[in-house]
């Protein structure tokens, strides 16, 4: 069979299989997606750190794709935790990359990058430490942890089902947000749990899920500030994990609070009579824009430092004239931040960079800022990119035509005309370090493919 692109779209290659009659060969993990476009360039695929292939189509294009190692510089200062592939917290070592899967479906999502954040929890996974308390006490009793987990039981007699922190940690200044997480088993009498924080009496707020139901539901009193339900998930059978945002009101919050109970409302939690149980895994709360991957802590509060990684100029392909990048990831970002994926040269007149814009309401877009601020920038507009779903976005600069434009999810956005020269890319190192992301593939060419190359390549036709 002759060496053909087209014989090659869509068709998965094993690892060993004879692929002479296609004019390639093929070495190393996983599958192959061929390149679709007439442009020499570079691919990094997030896969594992050892997955490395070296094609040659007779000579016609050529996709050069380098390990972990050899294309990026990863740096952490801390250990950091991510999803394996069996669906499992585990831990990275210090300055090793985290290769983060889908919790459900065990799907292998990409490389984790976070920005540094604190989880303020001093006992995360002990919730009989002398740093946690209850309400209800003497009519609750708390036991563990076994097997990952703490067994919290309120009896029937007790009037009030919160299991809060200790007051002096986990507190919120007024305006400032913070996510709350927790993984839980519910037991007996305990289908609705619910996170939140107090300030003080009739002053608190709280968001909750039902696992029968799969109602969500928030409660506030007075001006404590503002609850939101971010997202539940099965990650096991009958185990749960929570995530919760908190907005301080008009003063600093002094607990984290959890209620558990079989109330089908947030409001409803506080004075239910049957008998709870329901087991803990953890519980997470730190400040900032988007939830991000879980901290352990043992009588201590414990920062993660920041994933730093960048692919060095040496191996950039980008020219002076022309160019296209494209990446491919999940948006695990909150929809009040901005996440930047993708810069190359960080001064404040000579940069490309690309960016998921949150805007509220749970809405996103993604922006690129080409050359400096003046340059008005080319946006998708208000795009459905919610937390943990996939984006695909293209971006191409010509400077012989004078325009840029954008492509994501198989949408056009652009051209965008410009006047100026431009960026200083070439042989520029590419910074990939981001407030929140998790980044699956990255293609670099060293031309401007077309519109409809662009649309191709996000997923459009």
């Amino acid at each position: 069979m002759a060496s053909s692109i087209d014989n090659l779209i869509n068709v998965a290659f094993r690892e060993g299989q004879d692929l002479s009659g296609f004019g390639l060969k093929l070495g190393g993990k996983g599958d192959y997606r061929p390149p679709q476009f007439d442009a020499e360039s570079l691919k990094f695929e997030y896969i594992d750190t050892n997955g490395s292939y070296g094609i040659d189509l007779n000579g016609s294009r050529f996709l050069q794709k380098l390990t972990f190692a050899e294309s990026q510089t990863f740096t952490r200062a801390t250990t950091g935790t991510f999803v394996g592939a069996n669906g499992q917290i585990q831990t990275a070592a210090i300055n090793a990359p985290r290769f983060t899967h889908d919790p459900v479906t065990r799907e292998l999502q990409g490389l984790l990058i976070e920005e540094q954040r604190t989880n303020v929890i001093i006992d995360s996974e002990d919730l009989t430490a002398a740093s946690w308390k209850s309400f209800s006490s003497p009519d609750t009793t708390v036991s563990g942890p076994v097997a990952g987990y703490t067994t919290i039981s309120f009896s029937a007699t007790s009037s009030d089902r919160r299991y809060p922190r200790n007051t002096g940690v986990g507190t919120v200044a007024a305006g400032e947000v913070g996510f709350i997480q927790a993984r839980f088993k519910p037991g007996a009498g305990c289908t609705t749990i619910a996170l939140g924080a107090n300030k003080g009496p009739n002053k608190f707020l709280w968001a909750s899920f039902n696992t029968d139901t799969g109602i969500s539901d928030t409660y506030t009193v007075s001006d404590a500030g503002v609850s939101e339900f971010i997202s539940a998930t099965e990650v096991e059978p009958n185990v749960w994990e929570l995530t919760v945002k908190v907005t301080g009101g008009d003063g600093e919050f002094r607990e984290i609070v959890a209620h558990f109970g079989d109330g089908d409302s947030a409001s409803g939690l506080r004075n239910n009579s049957p008998i709870a149980d329901c087991d803990v895994g953890f519980v997470q709360f730190e400040r900032g824009d988007a939830a991000t991957s879980y901290i352990p802590t043992a009588g201590t509060q414990v920062t993660r430092a920041a994933d730093d990684v960048f692919i060095p100029g040496s191996v950039n392909p980008l020219t002076e004239t022309q160019g296209t990048i494209y990446l491919e990831g999940v948006a695990d970002f909150g929809p009040d931040g901005i996440s930047s994926i993708f810069k190359i040269n960080e001064t404040n007149t000579n940069y490309i960079r690309i960016s998921i814009d949150g805007i509220g309401s749970k809405e996103s877009q993604i922006e690129v800022l080409y050359r400096n601020s003046t340059q008005t920038p080319v946006r998708s507009g208000n795009l459905s990119v919610p937390p943990g779903s996939r984006y695909k976005v293209a971006f191409s600069y010509n400077d012989f035509a004078k325009e840029i434009n954008l492509a994501v999810n198989g949408t056009i956005y652009g051209p965008v005309s410009y006047t100026h020269d431009v960026p200083s890319v070439a042989g520029e190192d590419i910074v990939l370090n981001t407030k929140n992301n998790i980044l699956s593939d990255l293609h670099l060419y060293p031309e401007a493919l077309s519109e409809s190359e662009l649309i191709t390549l996000t997923g459009g036709t």
